[in-house]
């Protein structure tokens, strides 16, 4: 299951969760101005995007990108 919300309250029934053990995981989420405000400061050269962008990867070795991002030395 995927849930995308823009800061809403959503419900959500952890029965099958339960039920099923499944796993669940969030992750945080930034507002448009906090957006913006990284797009400005990108634009203004202000963060060096490259610190981002060392490990790229073409998508016909998609299953070595996942091991590599998953091996945490990203």
């Amino acid at each position: 299951m995927v849930a995308l919300t823009v800061h809403k309250q959503i419900q959500i029934n952890m029965e099958p969760v339960i039920r099923n053990e499944l796993k669940v995981f969030g992750s945080i989420c930034y507002n448009y101005k906090e957006f913006d405000q990284a797009l400005d400061l990108i634009q203004k050269e202000r963060v060096d995007v490259r610190e981002f962008t060392r490990n790229v990867f073409p998508l016909n070795r998609v299953d070595e990108a996942f091991a590599f991002a998953m091996s945490r030395k990203v």
